[in-house]
C-alpha cells in the first residue's frame, strides 16, 4: 500500500495544534489501533516523524506526533 502526505488529513476525527505546536490526531476508541498504524506510516512520508505520546480523552484515543502543526496546515491547504 502506498501512502501519501495528504492521507494524513483523512485519518482521525480531530486534528489539533497540540502544546508546543505539534500535530495531535484523535480517533474513536473503537479504531485506535488501525489508525495508529496509518498515522505512523504516513508520518514517515514527511521524514523522521513519529507518534511521541498517546492517551485517552473523553472516549477518543489521542496520538500526539512530533510533526509541526504548520506542516500539517501546508498539506491541508494544498488539497
Amino acid at each position: 500500500m502506498k501512502l501519501y502526505k495528504e492521507d494524513l488529513t483523512n485519518v482521525g476525527h480531530f486534528h489539533d495544534n497540540f502544546e508546543g505546536g505539534f500535530l495531535a490526531l484523535s480517533s474513536p476508541m473503537d479504531v485506535p489501533n488501525f489508525e495508529r498504524i496509518l498515522i505512523r506510516e504516513i508520518l514517515l512520508e514527511f521524514g523522521d516523524f513519529k507518534i511521541v505520546d498517546e492517551f485517552e480523552n473523553d472516549g477518543f484515543w489521542v496520538s500526539v506526533t512530533n510533526l509541526p502543526y504548520s506542516e500539517y496546515e501546508k498539506i491541508k491547504k494544498s488539497i
